[in-house]
């Protein structure tokens, strides 16, 4: 295990692994869906993470479902993943391409190892309460109880309920460092966030390419993306409902190809990915099934003003759509649905909600919409370029018959239809703020999506040359303006920028003999330890280690329902210096605590003097510049 601060070394080695781990396993499924449909080696590289993750999430479901542990999906998956690329790779069929047709797709590769640089260079949260440190203890908590899915975080306790907030990409990372012996805080998941920026990348890339028709156009949209959207910035790229996006993308996009030619390959990959995408995170979910129903909407319109206007009328798109929908639903449902009610009773929902109502409209008739670009957290003029690019392409798909303007219009239009059409905003507003934010944090691609859409329309026709070129014009200056200023998380003077990040990181702060005492005494064995809250949530996530108690935003909702409150107000008296002896030892014995831990300020000096004065109840084990850690004795 790598302890303390990594190298620049140390993360490329551990992207390099991450990238073998997720591309690997699903390749030759991907390739044999790919000698049938004609992918590009991008689309391919995208197709086969999609599917390792559909395919674990369907047998992490199977395996709760069965009573069956960790190891056993682990397993299953690789026989699945096995089985289903020879069954696709042979035998050969008459028509399919081989590696020798394969089209590099340059652009996107480019884009992908962009990705994967800033990956390296960026690094990831490791600071400030990030929820990295949750994503990381809910994985830790799958390798210490050997459960396919995760129920408790990072708390050591018996419930059974799924964590809302956790999906299938924990119980990949889980698979990985099983089968690996890679530890996940200092391998797996600092490489995971250069794989997930390239994948985030080269899939936006190859839905950009089949909606616009044009490499050039999806070359330019996703480099406004990624100044302007992204404000290049990865740091988050590996967290579940980011990483979801990319999933999405997979998924979309073979949507996007099935509106013009229904064919097997597409529709099997846009299950999977849109199942898997689902099983990862409920607002890529729920964006999932807003675009399906949209576009399901525009297509039967369109096909009954074909039947007005006595044109040919294929109804076959949205019959394909339909049945996609119903097989991914079939997958994903019975994992999301024991979340909804979590989601809408968690202590999240009232942490966000009053933060969130600042920026929510009030109709007349109580009827609610999002202030434009507020929850989306972009600029307004970009949420309505959004909004042009949508109407310029629903006017010609309605106007002509090119089916790849409905995809544009109905991704494009995503933002208006969810936070700015009152009928729709209001309910998902009152059922869930906190869900209604991350759906929106997901959104701001779209309006990227539409203006590389509107540029590859003037190579293909020349109505609305002028709408054309207003959008890609607003777009270029949005994407100078932006390269001009610079972006925050490139600026050494904000407290969010990679130098901040880097330089708060707390493997760094504690010092690497710090962390190498913590884990020689900590072990694999899990223990419980008690600390004050802060310090416990990023013990969860460094270490293989339950806490009693970590702040109320970072407590899942199944703890905090029962004692969230009494365990924060334990770990407060604990941690005092004027708690005595047989307080202590009561509250430590009834949370089944094993270590106590104190990091070493002028606040906690009282602390640690009052603790070496009770050898009967806490012995000191550890002592570092940076941390005291005592042994509680029964």
């Amino acid at each position: 295990m790598a302890l303390g601060m990594p190298s620049t070394a140390t993360y490329a080695l551990s992207t390099l692994a991450v990238a073998a781990l997720a591309f690997l396993p699903g390749l030759p499924l991907a390739a044999g869906l790919a000698r049938r449909a004609r992918w590009r080696l991008p689309a391919v590289l995208c197709a086969s993470f999609a599917l390792q993750l559909g395919i674990v999430g369907a047998v992490a479901l199977i395996a709760r479902l069965l009573g069956l542990t960790l190891a056993a999906v682990f397993a299953a998956s690789a026989v699945v993943l096995a089985l289903g690329g020879i069954a696709a790779l042979w035998p050969p069929r008459r028509g399919d391409f081989g590696v020798r047709d394969l089209d590099l797709g340059l652009p996107a590769l480019t884009f992908g190892a962009v990705g994967l640089a800033l990956g390296i260079a960026e690094r990831t949260w490791f600071s400030r309460m990030a929820d990295a440190f949750y994503h990381l203890a809910a994985v830790r908590s799958l390798l210490a109880t050997g459960r396919p899915m995760v129920t408790d975080p990072m708390f050591g306790t018996s419930t059974s309920g799924l964590d809302p907030t956790t999906g299938v990409w924990h119980t990949v990372l889980a698979a990985w460092s099983k089968a690996t012996g890679l530890d996940v805080a200092a391998w797996l998941w600092p490489g995971a966030v250069g794989v997930a920026a390239a994948l985030l990348l080269m899939g936006f890339w190859e839905l950009a390419r089949r909606l616009s028709g044009s490499d050039a156009a999806a070359t330019f949209g996703t480099l406004a993306w990624l100044a302007v959207g992204l404000t290049a910035d990865v740091r988050w790229a590996a967290y579940p409902n980011r990483l979801s996006l990319g999933v999405a993308f997979v998924a979309l996009a073979s949507l996007a190809s099935l509106t013009v030619s229904p064919e097997w390959p597409d529709a099997l990959l846009a299950v999977v990915a849109a199942s898997g995408a689902a099983a990862m995170h409920m607002a890529a979910a729920a964006m999932l099934a807003a675009a399906g129903a949209l576009l399901l909407a525009m297509l039967l319109a369109r096909a009954g003003l074909d039947r007005v206007r006595r044109r040919a009328c294929d109804v076959r798109p949205a019959l394909a759509l339909a049945g996609v929908g119903a097989a991914a639903s079939g997958l994903a449902l019975p994992l999301l649905l024991p979340k909804v009610p979590l989601v809408r009773a968690s202590v999240l929902v009232a942490f966000q909600a009053e933060k969130l109502a600042l920026g929510v409209v009030k109709l007349p008739g109580g009827l609610l919409v999002d202030a434009p670009g507020h929850l989306m957290k972009i600029a307004p003029p970009l949420f309505a370029l959004g909004a042009a690019t949508a109407l310029f392409a629903a006017v010609r798909a309605f106007r002509g018959h090119e089916p790849r303007d409905l995809v544009a219009a109905a991704l494009a239009g995503l933002p208006v239809a969810l936070l700015a059409d009152p009928p729709v905003t209001t309910p998902l507003l009152q059922a869930s703020y906190y869900l209604t934010e991350r759906i929106a944090i997901l959104l701001p691609f779209t309006v990227f999506l539409g203006v590389a859409w509107a540029l590859g329309q003037p190579a293909r026709s020349r109505p609305m040359r002028a709408g054309v070129t207003l959008a890609v014009a607003a777009a270029l200056a949005l994407t100078a303006v932006s390269a001009a200023l610079g972006s925050h998380s490139l600026s050494p003077r904000s407290r969010d920028s990679v130098f901040a990040s880097r330089r708060d990181d707390v493997r760094s702060r504690w010092g690497a003999g710090t962390m190498r005492a913590l884990s020689a005494e900590f072990g694999e064995r899990y223990p419980v330890v008690a600390s004050d809250t802060r310090t416990s949530y990023y013990l969860a996530g460094v270490l293989p280690v339950a806490v009693v108690a970590v702040t109320s935003q970072h407590t899942a909702f199944a703890i905090e329902a029962v004692d969230g409150q009494r365990r924060r107000d334990d770990m407060y008296a604990v941690t005092s210096p004027d708690a005595s002896e047989a307080r202590r030892r009561e509250i430590l014995l009834r949370r089944r605590a094993d270590y106590v831990v104190m990091p070493k300020s002028g606040d906690t000096e009282r602390s640690v003097e009052a603790m070496l004065r009770e050898p009967g109840l806490l012995r000191l084990v550890v002592d570092t510049p940076s941390m005291a850690v005592f042994r509680v004795l029964r």
